[in-house]
């Protein structure tokens, strides 16, 4: 990037925003940092850019030295959509930004902070009045939503006990003990029981086995979490589950899941449903809605790159046709373009926008014939969101991308 002026820099940025080319913005946010790491509003903004491509500001070197400076309602600010777990802060959280917005009644946006908080906290009725004292028109639809939250949780409370009902098989390396506590902490009101699946470190993998499994001696950590995701199908079947929902160790649920699932409306014979955030369209009207995922991936914003496998609903069916499919076609790539691959069409695949990433990913991919393609649906609202942690997949990937490891077998 040339050496532009600092206003320069911060322009291009916030142009190449508005552009939705958020990989851009992020390089003049960069900028800006490399000439004043002090900088904590270039700081927030770099964050905020590189959580819109799905990926974490808390792994990357420059942005931790610009959060060792940040005044104190910054720090909440950053604090606040982290949720530093699993460190348990949030409640400190909520009575810091509390006092900070009462204090500071020049500042509405104190308060819209405090309502995402509160919203993460699973407080929608709280959170809902506080982004009420935000007098700003974007406060509306976060109000809006927490007010829909209350009502759906209070809905769910009295849903009867019919459907599916499914365990939770929560995918959870051996090193990362503390997520699995406060995985266990967050469901606790959840009654569908749970199960640890271990998850697999590629890293660990000879170079041969990288090579043959259909990975990338490069991005070692996407193996390990595909290889991951296929351990908990298996674990499923022979536990002999009719369903389960797979879920990774850094999500929390955005409701208390109920035993059974029937109140949800998903299919009678479905394969698989996603229950993440990242795919779930904009709800619309009281309840749940059940969306067929090509309905669904035509509202995916085409700047997103990572739908997630973070939560879905699998069936027996679609654990034993996906356990099939992999077994075919290797385990290259994100595991969650590929799930999503297994239940589009080509024409569907070809139908979304021009230029989209998922069009672009999709359309490198493996795919099924008429007769095997899985029946795939999307729940909105979500059920389940990430919690933006240090991503190990990214970790490992970038440790397999080192020159001394990254040697290609020929």
């Amino acid at each position: 990037m040339p050496p532009d002026t600092a206003d320069q820099l911060r322009q291009t940025a916030l142009a190449c925003r508005a552009g939705q080319d958020f990989g851009q913005a992020a390089a003049a946010w960069r900028a800006l940092l490399l000439r004043d790491v002090g900088d904590w509003q270039a700081a927030l903004a770099l964050k905020a850019d590189l959580a819109a491509m799905g990926r974490y500001a808390e792994g990357d070197a420059l942005f931790q030295q610009a959060r060792r400076r940040f005044p104190d309602a910054a720090w909440v600010a950053h604090l606040a959509p982290l949720y530093a777990f699993p460190q348990g802060e949030l409640p400190s959280l909520i009575a810091r930004a509390g006092a900070l917005a009462r204090a500071t009644p020049g500042d509405p946006a104190l308060w819209s902070l405090l309502g995402r908080m509160l919203g993460q906290a699973r407080d929608y009725a709280a959170a809902a009045a506080a982004y009420a004292r935000d007098p700003r028109q974007e406060a509306r639809a976060p109000e809006a939503e927490a007010r829909h939250a209350e009502a759906l949780r209070a809905w769910l409370a009295r849903a009867p006990c019919s459907g599916p009902s499914p365990a939770i098989a929560v995918l959870n390396l051996d090193r990362n003990a503390s997520r699995l506590a406060e995985l266990d902490r967050q469901f606790a009101g959840c009654q569908p029981p749970r199960f640890r699946v271990a998850g697999i470190e590629a890293s660990r993998l000879p170079l041969a086995a990288v090579v043959r499994l259909g990975g990338s001696p490069a991005l070692r950590g996407t193996l390990g979490c595909f290889l991951g995701h296929a351990a908990a199908w298996e674990a499923m079947l022979a536990r002999g589950l009719d369903h389960c929902l797979v879920v990774e160790d850094d999500v929390i649920p955005l409701y208390d899941l109920p035993a059974r699932w029937g109140a949800f409306g998903l299919p009678a014979a479905f394969d698989l449903c996603f229950v993440n955030d990242r795919l779930a369209p904009p709800a619309a009207g009281a309840g749940f809605q059940v969306h067929g995922l090509a309905q669904a991936m035509r509202r995916f914003p085409p700047w997103r790159n990572a739908p997630g496998a973070d939560g879905y609903l699998l069936s027996a069916n679609g654990a034993r046709t996906l356990l099939q499919l992999v077994a075919r076609d290797g385990f290259g790539g994100d595991v969650d373009w590929r799930l999503l691959a297994y239940g589009l069409t080509d024409s569907e695949v070809l139908g979304l926008p021009d230029g989209s990433h998922a069009r672009q990913a999709l359309a490198a991919l493996p795919r099924t014939g008429p007769d095997t393609r899985l029946d795939m649906h999307v729940l909105s609202p979500a059920l389940i969101r990430t919690v933006p942690l240090a991503s190990d997949r990214e970790d490992e990937d970038r440790e397999g991308s080192q020159p001394q490891t990254s040697k290609s077998l020929k």
